[in-house]
């Protein structure tokens, strides 16, 4: 994008393996809406997913020829896209979805990157938001330490006394709730919680309280 341009809702723009995206898809990717087009170097593309175009296309009873007439392409291109995973503009895209719908296309998941832990490797923070009913993601090189969801509810949670101001601003940019997982030093300006006051939680609807609340009394 040229300096200064808006990012666009449902596109992952990506530059030397770095992903940028606008709030509201970020929010969309934790619900797991995740998006299907990129912008890189190559301009707009989306990745199809071979077998699935495969399944989809003997689904229909479509011809590997009508398929190549119907986007625009020669006929060994249309089997190069089942033979193997392919990036293709926008503006075929756009055929392939009005034909298959987005079932074909490899979704952008910009969480495969981070750090999941399970079982015993997973910290005991993680293992209580699961037991509140939450999904919960373990964090690295990301200004928080856990994201964890629960049906429309994101909770972005930092461990350590000083969270820093990032948490807070990108926790009102996406409409999640913030939470701060401390062990002296208090902080004041974020809902925040020992992690024995936080592991003493019998139900998500506590917390999601205890958060809403400290919110409605700090808003001005």
């Amino acid at each position: 994008n040229k300096a200064g341009s808006p990012l666009e809702d449902n596109i992952i723009y990506s530059r030397c393996g770095i992903y940028t995206l606008n709030p509201a898809t970020f929010r969309r990717c934790i619900e797991d809406k995740l998006p299907i087009i990129r912008k890189s170097k190559a301009g707009l593309t989306a990745k199809i997913n071979s077998q699935k175009l495969r399944e989809e296309r003997i689904n229909l009873g479509i011809s590997i020829n009508e398929l190549s007439k119907k986007l625009g392409v020669s006929r060994s291109m249309a089997q190069k896209y089942e033979a193997g995973n392919s990036e293709i503009t926008l503006a075929k895209a756009a055929k392939m979805y009005k034909l298959f719908g987005e079932s074909v296309f490899e979704k952008e998941n910009i969480l495969k990157g981070i750090e999941i832990q399970y079982q015993s490797g997973r910290s005991v923070l993680a293992r209580k938001y699961s037991a509140l009913g939450f999904t919960a993601f373990e964090t690295k090189k990301v200004p928080f330490d856990l994201i964890a969801k629960k049906e429309r509810n994101v909770i972005l949670t930092k461990v350590g006394d000083r969270p820093g101001p990032v948490i807070s601003s990108l926790s009102k940019l996406i409409g999640a709730g913030r939470l701060a997982i401390f062990e002296k030093e208090k902080p004041k300006d974020m809902p925040a919680l020992t992690k024995k006051e936080f592991l003493e939680f019998e139900e998500s609807a506590e917390l999601l309280k205890f958060i809403r609340e400290f919110e409605e009394e700090h808003e001005n």
